[in-house]
């Protein structure tokens, strides 16, 4: 029965696909591009080379906004019909279904990727904006493997509300799994773009439970991976409550029959249409749970936590010690060697400079605060390139990739904020929360928004603000020499044409460096408004050297200290 359900479902898919290919080709011939979503866009581009073993309802095409309309005029023309009793909603992120009888299934035209709920997370234009073309059919296009990590998070935790009922989406788990599989994905870009909506968290929801569920690679300790696990172990409690015991004797043949059948870990479909459908998804939550089970058990790595008041909010400072491998990210390094002995106990503090939810948050980052020798505003929203590309988007992704490099070497890292803080934090509680770290090394990372004509970067150094950093000034100055030697060893970044003096200056005017008691400097990475640096910055490539080059400064100011 589950051959023939199989066999069924594979044929249905080669069916879709032929629908997907003549409804693209139709609009493209009336010069409307079409990007695939979601699972029929996971067929197209690989990600399940046997289609029987992904189960579809529908299509799911996006369209320019400006062209939904006619786009579906055009496939209504051409014989589909709109799907009975689906009145669109007012905030509906797609166009009335249609269908036509010879084909089976429906078509969902989207003017957004996601619901409106959802849609600062992603809109229309970046999707198409990065968009690439399925090899063998350069007319059709799918997102990029950032954009379709975005789209697959939301839909399963938030629309399909597992994260509000604390459940665990086990077939979106999966497959964006074996996705990863095939085209690397760029987690720090999907966390700040899920940040954007205040669910940043679900990067860490995810990678978690692929490791877990289906023994992907560890994801570095921290806060959130911690918070994960938990939720992880409530969900497996829900579980419990609606599984029999005799499920779990079942659950485990028909695993073992699933994999004969399938070759495959998991058990090949997640849920077939035939008449045993509940029996088989009941078995299929056990096996995850005999998983989980198997998970932890494991050893788990350690996280603590060290917060520091903001007014008006709490801004909650974040410090990991972990020997595991960094975060997985394709874009990130990994390793499995031990740590570092030369910095075990290490703590440095990377502040990712200005916050991409100032600008929703005006009154409190315009309120003054005390410097030192003066007052100037909580903080600001920072520059950006020609682009589009943020200031603060940029220093969230590079303070990550930062991050990742010290813990793989064993040292202690605190993050002033990450894509979740909602706004700030003002400079003066940035510079305390290196304080209270007892840091033996803090860096405030920024991109410059110099002249249009000035390219490179510069170190910024303390100068002395009596009563504050007296005792900072000269440790800073080695820490400033180490790390713009080793970022442009790293980087190939010629220094500042605009500003300082072979790579560095030094101010009195910033309250990060004038409040801190610990040996502090500033970064400018390069020149946003400058083309040839901006094209830079906005290379994932190039951000990881830009990582790896403040990390080996870090590194080498500690090592001698």
């Amino acid at each position: 029965m589950l051959q023939r359900s199989h066999r069924l479902n594979e044929a249905r898919n080669a069916d879709l696909v032929v629908q997907l290919h003549e409804a693209s080709s139709l609009l493209d011939g009336a010069g409307i591009p079409v990007v695939a979503l979601k699972g029929i866009g996971h067929l197209v581009r690989g990600v399940w080379p046997d289609h029987g073993d992904r189960v579809m309802v529908d299509l799911d095409l996006l369209v320019p906004t400006d062209a939904a309309a006619d786009a579906q005029e055009r496939l209504l023309a051409a014989g589909y019909e709109l799907v009975p009793d689906h009145e669109r909603a007012p905030d509906r992120h797609h166009l009335n279904p249609i269908r036509r009888p010879d084909h089976p299934g429906s078509i969902e035209v989207h003017v957004e990727p996601l619901s409106r709920g959802y849609g600062n997370a992603l809109r229309a234009s970046e999707v198409f904006a990065a968009a690439r073309s399925v090899p063998g059919h350069p007319t059709l296009l799918v997102p990029s493997p950032t954009h379709t990590a975005v789209i697959a998070l939301a839909h399963a935790y938030l629309a399909d509300r597992s994260w509000r009922e604390r459940t665990v989406p086990l077939k979106a788990v999966h497959e964006l799994w074996r996705f990863e599989a095939t085209e690397p994905v760029e987690w720090p870009e999907v966390r700040r773009l899920l940040g954007r909506i205040g669910h940043g968290q679900l990067v860490a929801e995810h990678q978690v439970s692929a490791f877990c569920l289906l023994g992907g690679r560890r994801p570095a300790a921290s806060v959130a991976t911690a918070r994960a696990r938990a939720r992880l172990a409530v969900a497996e409690t829900n579980l419990r409550q609606v599984v029999s015991p005799a499920d779990k004797v079942a659950g485990a043949i028909d695993a073992g029959r699933l994999r004969g059948y399938y070759g495959t870990e998991i058990g090949g479909p997640w849920r077939l249409r035939a008449h045993h459908v509940r029996q088989v998804v009941r078995r299929a939550l056990m096996l995850a749970l005999l998983l989980v089970a198997a998970c932890g058990h494991s050893a788990r790595p350690q996280a603590s936590i060290a917060t520091t008041a903001s007014s008006p909010s709490t801004t909650t400072a974040t410090t990991t010690t972990t020997t595991a491998p960094p975060e997985t990210s394709t874009s990130l390094p990994t390793t499995n060697a031990p740590p570092a002995t030369g910095v075990s106990g290490t703590v440095f503090v990377l502040d990712p400079g200005h916050n991409e939810g100032n600008s929703r948050h005006a009154s409190e980052i315009n309120r003054e605060v005390d410097i030192g020798n003066g007052s100037k505003a909580c903080d600001t929203t920072g520059t950006a390139t020609d682009s589009g590309y943020s200031e603060a988007g940029f220093t969230t992704d590079v303070a990550d990739r930062v991050a990742s490099i010290l813990r793989a070497a064993g040292a202690t890292v605190v993050l002033t904020r990450d894509a979740s803080t909602a706004w700030g934090p003002c400079i003066n509680e940035r510079a305390a929360i290196g304080n209270d770290a007892h840091a033996d090394a803090a860096i405030s990372i920024h991109a410059d928004g110099g002249p249009a004509d000035g390219r490179g970067f510069h170190v910024i150094e303390p100068l002395l603000v009596a009563g504050h950093n007296d005792n900072i000034i000269e440790p800073s100055k080695q820490l400033a020499l180490d790390v713009r030697d080793a970022f442009q060893s790293a980087t190939g970044l010629p220094f500042s044409t605009y500003l300082g003096h072979d790579g560095i200056d030094a101010r009195n005017d910033l309250g990060g460096l004038n409040l801190s008691t610990v040996p502090k400097v500033f970064i400018e990475t390069g020149n946003m408004r400058n083309a040839d640096d901006a094209a830079l910055l906005e290379d994932a490539e190039f951000r990881q050297k830009i990582a790896a080059g403040i990390a080996d400064g870090l590194l080498s100011f500690a090592s001698a200290t």
